[in-house]
């Protein structure tokens, strides 16, 4: 198969002169050293040699700030590619890398504790200090911390003589690279290990229920576990403070919902809080605490590693792609995505975390293709000139595809990157 070598980057492989219409890969395969031919039948379109550098530049796409790689995910052997080795920025399709790393590492059933100790057993009905100390859990909701509470209560706790210590020191800080400091959108929202809703704090404007991040998340988190004390009638006179007793036995450890569902719920919904949760948690865990976005940068790497991606294709700043400084190519992305599906352990819950085309997270109201809806399983991805688009799709002779898309520099609206994002992933289904 030739390739074509540009300057920096890859060429384009097996679409030469194709119709992306009439594409028939029949292949030889065979072992020993013997000869796999490609045969393609086609028909020159739009008046090119190259029609998908002619596809690319209609659109109005940078060619060299676009990358395409597809292949078949039973077999890896490539079906489309240009520029497939230049890292580009992902935006949010950098948690499928997230997303593998986190299930891979920890497993699907992993679950982050929420421990609450104290100075002494519970004795007739009180203890003197209480002391919360998190993991990062990104699924503790207030509904949640009604079951923790509850589940303390069932204990036989109903009264807090001094003071609750909220201790979050398994985190370092509640940066983390490429977060915005003035912006106070839901989505730029801080990290903590102990945490609530998110971090983000509901707001109603014009009727409307809006989301903006905590300015401080342990003071949320106080906020919200002293509304909850009152509802369980769990009497507390004292302070909520930062920080941790010196001497303290655990009362009771609170899981959080399992990993495949948290990965769920950050891929269906690109939720950059939970990425850059999961990062840290995986440097603090695996590494050694507290935990750090440099620490899971490092385990995120490792994990590429051994995936097949090279050094020189990926470029980590965080774990959520909300950074211009993310650089990761298409290839890698697809070997990811290849690991993830090959791998029974995962593959259930790493393959539902995608999107589902027209059904729902963020694909639900995209204006897709009839032909691809509820069959497209994808991660979106969108920054300001940065739009990409990585996922599975089967063909229409019923094998798998596997592909990533990923456009910088890019003009034009979202809607019109989607648009040539869509129609590639209807050509190469046929």
């Amino acid at each position: 198969m030739e390739k074509t070598q540009g300057a920096g980057r890859s060429g384009e492989r097996g679409i030469k002169g194709l119709n992306f219409d009439k594409i028939f890969l029949i292949t030889n395969a065979v072992k020993g050293g013997i000869l796999t031919a490609l045969v393609v039948f086609c028909t020159p379109i739009f008046g090119f040699a190259n029609p998908l550098k002619s596809f690319l530049q209609q659109a109005g796409v940078s060619q060299n700030k676009t990358a395409v790689y597809a292949v078949w995910a039973d077999t890896g052997e490539p079906i489309l590619a240009h520029n497939e080795d230049q890292p580009l920025i992902p935006a949010s399709a950098l948690k499928i890398v997230t997303a593998y790393c986190a299930l891979k590492k920890l497993g699907p059933a992993y679950h982050f504790e929420t421990r609450v100790l104290s100075e002494g057993p519970i004795q007739q009905g009180s203890v003197q200090n209480l002391t919360i100390q998190g993991e990062g859990d990104p699924s503790l909701v207030s509904e949640r911390l009604w079951v923790l509470i509850q589940e303390l209560k069932a204990r036989g706790l109903k009264k807090i003589v001094q003071n609750i210590y909220l201790d979050d020191s398994y985190f370092a800080a509640q940066e983390y690279p490429g977060r915005q400091g003035n912006n106070h959108r839901a989505y730029n929202a801080l990290t903590s290990a102990l945490a609530v809703n998110f971090n983000s704090v509901p707001y109603y404007q014009n009727g409307e229920k809006h989301y903006r991040r905590a300015q401080r998340p342990l003071d949320y988190f106080a906020g919200e576990l002293a509304a909850q004390l009152k509802v369980h009638h769990i009497a507390f006179t004292g302070k909520i403070l930062e920080g941790k007793t010196a001497t303290a036995r655990l009362l009771y450890s609170f899981p959080s919902k399992p990993l495949g569902l948290i990965v769920h719920d950050m891929n269906k919904y690109s939720n950059n809080f939970i990425a850059e949760q999961l990062v840290k948690h995986l440097g603090a865990k695996l590494l050694s605490p507290p935990g750090t976005t440099a620490k899971g940068i490092h385990v995120l790497n490792d994990c590429l590693n051994k995936a097949g991606v090279e050094i020189s294709q990926a470029s980590l700043k965080n774990g959520s792609g909300f950074s211009l400084q993310n650089k990761i190519s298409a290839k890698a992305l697809v070997l990811v995505l290849l690991a993830g599906w090959r791998d029974f352990t995962l593959r259930p819950e790493f393959t539902a975390s995608l999107s589902v085309a027209g059904l729902d997270g963020t694909m639900e109201k995209r204006k897709i293709p009839k032909e691809l809806e509820g069959v497209l399983r994808a991660k979106t991805g969108s920054l300001n000139g940065v739009n990409s688009l990585s996922g599975f799709v089967p063909a229409k002779n019923g094998r798998l595809i596997a592909f990533a898309i990923l456009m910088n520099d890019y003009k034009k609206d979202m809607g019109e990157a989607q648009k040539i994002q869509d129609r590639l992933i209807v050509q190469l289904r046929n």
